[in-house]
Parts: structure tokens; C-alpha cells; sequence
């Protein structure tokens, strides 16, 4: 990555660019706005760690999870092919399955007592 494009990254109102001898272009900058993109590093790198570390909390206690309860799923009545449209408007389809989040998996059960999954 060039410094033309790096700097170009900070949006840095009234940089003065100049072309450089060897038909390259360049920035100049006052000692005021070197300190100034030094400091928003440091507050990107700071804010970098600290996203980071909230990640990695995150992580551990999605790791560490376990959630359960009943989720209602709907089975949605299809037409075959040919056929005319179902009205399905009174049919209840809504079927409870138990659902067990542990970690990175998912388990379904029919009831919370069952074995199926």
C-alpha cells in the first residue's frame, strides 16, 4: 500500500500535496498534524484492543452456553404440482420442538424428555 493511499485513509482536510522529483506525488506535514495522525493510531489501536478483548469475553461465555426452551417451528403446506392452491388459514401448523443450545451446536427434540434429535 503506497503512502498516498494510506494517508488518503485519515480524510485529513487541506493536506498540501506536492509532486515529488522523481514524478511522485507527496505530502507535506506540519509537525501538528503528524502528532495528530499519531494519535488517532494509538486511539484506533486502543479501541482495536479493547473491541478485541470484548470478542474474546463474548467467545468464551457463548462457549460456556447452555440455553433451552421450546421453539415453535411452522410446517408450511405445499401444493403439488397440478394441484390448486391449499388454503391453509385454519390449518394450525406451528409445531413445538425442544431446542438445546450448547456451544457451537443445536439440538431438537420432540419433547423436552425426549432422546430424538
Amino acid at each position: 500500500m503506497s503512502a498516498t493511499t494510506m494517508l488518503n485513509l485519515f480524510n485529513l482536510p487541506g493536506l498540501s500535496w506536492v509532486s515529488g522529483g522523481n514524478g511522485g506525488e507527496k505530502v507535506e506535514l506540519t509537525s501538528a498534524e503528524v502528532e495528530s495522525l499519531r494519535s488517532e493510531i494509538a486511539d484506533a489501536e486502543e479501541r482495536e484492543s479493547h473491541l478485541k478483548a470484548q470478542l474474546e469475553h463474548l467467545d468464551v461465555l457463548l462457549r460456556s452456553a447452555r440455553l433451552s426452551g421450546y421453539l415453535y417451528i411452522r410446517n408450511r403446506w405445499m401444493a403439488l404440482p397440478g394441484e390448486p392452491p391449499i388454503d391453509d388459514s385454519d390449518v394450525d401448523d406451528w409445531l413445538p420442538r425442544f431446542v438445546v443450545l450448547h456451544g457451537s451446536c443445536i439440538f431438537f427434540y420432540l419433547q423436552s424428555t425426549g432422546n430424538d434429535s
